[in-house]
């Protein structure tokens, strides 16, 4: 009967402990569970964080099989490094930032952890592809910098051309004509941005000029752009942004090609 006694209060601890995982907050007598959860993220059409879950999962079984596993000082090393960009210097600004994210002190360990666990995951299967994925994106990632005028007829953006290349100023144009506002009030400038973010006939055309030269008029959707080109930058394989960048893209890649090699199978 003891030995009996002893299975019923173990089951019984079993139970509770149980209830107490699956209990994620109280709202005045309510119990809010992880199913409650997770049926209010299917009905707000929030999938994508329990996909976000399950990602990781397929994330920490491909760490496990490569041995990606982070050293102590690098878990450190994160912990400081988020701590500065999100400018929480002291320990009190620390503490109240997890509390106001409902995490603990080991909770965000586990945090900077898995950052640094993908970080070095994306370095072990990206490694030896990665600048030839530069090569093959590098024409995409060419970016301009220059000035535009946007107008609704096309007779107007030729006689522009025209007054500007007798030496009439391009950015006094812009300001009074041109149909972006985004861009008017700074004479037309649109910093730099990628060449392929423009219409093929512009990327064709900017490739065959020069700075300072004006281009156009190009037809884009209904109206017409001129451009004054300030410079065309190569991308170079030594910014640590655009690498960055590129790695992600490839493990976006990976990330989809994994999901369907895995038979994952959402059951909700």
């Amino acid at each position: 009967m003891p030995e009996l006694q002893r299975q019923d209060q173990a089951n019984e601890n079993d139970k509770s402990k149980q209830e107490l995982d699956n209990l994620v907050a109280k709202i005045g007598e309510r119990d809010i569970s992880a199913a409650d959860i997770v049926l209010n993220l299917v009905q707000s059409a929030e999938c994508h964080v329990i996909q976000n879950c399950l990602d990781r999962f397929l994330i920490d079984e491909e760490c496990s099989k490569r041995g990606v596993k982070p050293a102590p000082e690098e878990v450190s090393s994160e912990v400081s490094a988020f701590r500065q960009r999100n400018k929480l210097l002291t320990g009190d600004e620390t503490h109240r930032w997890l509390s106001s994210m409902h995490m603990s002190e080991y909770d965000f360990l586990s945090f900077c952890e898995y950052a640094v666990k993908l970080t070095k995951l994306k370095a072990v299967l990206f490694e030896k592809r990665l600048e030839e994925y530069f090569v093959y994106r590098q024409f995409q990632l060419r970016s301009v910098e220059l000035y535009k005028i946007v107008l609704a007829r096309e007779e107007a953006a030729r006689e522009i051309i025209s007054s500007v290349r007798d030496g009439e100023s391009f950015l006094e144009y812009a300001r009074k004509y041109s149909l972006d506002q985004k861009t008017a009030k700074a004479g037309g400038y649109t910093g730099k941005i990628l060449l392929s973010d423009l219409q093929p006939v512009a990327q064709d055309l900017i490739l065959k000029a020069r700075p300072g030269d004006l281009v156009g008029p190009v037809n884009v959707y209904k109206n017409y752009e001129i451009y004054l080109l300030e410079s065309i930058d190569l991308p170079s394989f030594d910014d640590v942004e655009l690498r960055q960048k590129l790695e992600d893209e490839l493990f976006t890649q990976w990330l989809v090609d994994t999901r369907s090699r895995s038979g994952m199978n959402v059951c909700i």
